[in-house]
């Protein structure tokens, strides 16, 4: 629990970027790494889980942290500049797969204008099915995403049509995932509808949407820009070993 608080504080100081990172914290294991020369002065934190991590901090923090990971695979989330900068030159990298990390300014929402409907769980086929990242354990994914929500969805004559979920949450951000409208059934304002709906509920909980988009994803930035969504950093999520 300690390093929990610990890690917490730190991350705190810039709540939207580090967000991934503080969704985390109770689910994986937490390295703390703290300054020679101030005692008790954080100067980075790695989380890491089956083979999964990611990272803040300084650069000399973050480098003592790295090398005292066990030898292995990892997958580095939402990873920023200066901590991939550091990876790169510490583990031997595999790949890199970076995002625009766009955030909804505040009391911009709107009306979604469209009815809005919540998911069920037997949705999560159909969404897999149209989820370009799928994998074996992806519809399960799926499923625990809707059941732990929001998520919403647009229907039409009892078919599915349109949805949006999320992938994590913080007591500060709502990271929206998933967006699709099916083929037929674009450019009738669904995409904009549901997002408004996210974003009303989010304004409700006092947090702020997020959304990671790939680069090269020209039409989903395009999209996120269209309905407000500003960029404010970029995210590394790469394959290392070590």
């Amino acid at each position: 629990m300690e390093k929990i608080e610990q890690a917490k504080e730190f991350l705190l100081d810039s709540p939207l970027k580090n967000s991934y990172l503080i969704a985390r914290l109770e689910e994986y294991n937490i390295h703390v790494g703290f300054s020679n020369k101030n005692e008790g002065e954080i100067e980075a934190v790695l989380i890491e889980s089956e083979g999964y991590a990611s990272m803040r901090g300084r650069k000399k923090g973050i480098t003592s942290l790295l090398h005292e990971l066990e030898e292995g695979e990892y997958r580095f989330h939402a990873v920023d500049n200066e901590a991939y900068h550091v990876l790169k030159e510490v583990l031997e990298l595999e790949d890199d797969h970076p995002t625009w990390f766009f955030k909804r300014p505040n009391r911009y929402f709107e009306e979604p204008g469209l009815d809005v409907d919540e998911l069920v769980p037997d949705d999560a086929e159909v969404i897999n099915e149209h989820w370009g990242l799928q994998g074996t354990d992806s519809t399960d994914y799926i499923s625990e995403r809707i059941e732990n929500g929001p998520a919403f969805g647009i229907r039409r004559d009892g078919e599915l049509v349109a949805w949006s979920l999320t992938h994590y949450m913080t007591e500060q951000v709502l990271n929206l995932g998933f967006l699709h409208v099916k083929e037929g059934w674009r450019r009738k304002g669904f995409a904009k509808a549901i997002t408004e709906h996210m974003c009303r509920y989010a304004e409700k909980n006092g947090q702020t949407p997020v959304v990671d988009i790939f680069k090269d994803n020209h039409a989903s930035i395009s999209l996120a820009e269209s309905l407000g969504f500003k960029c404010i950093s970029e995210h590394h999520w790469c394959s290392v070993k070590k």
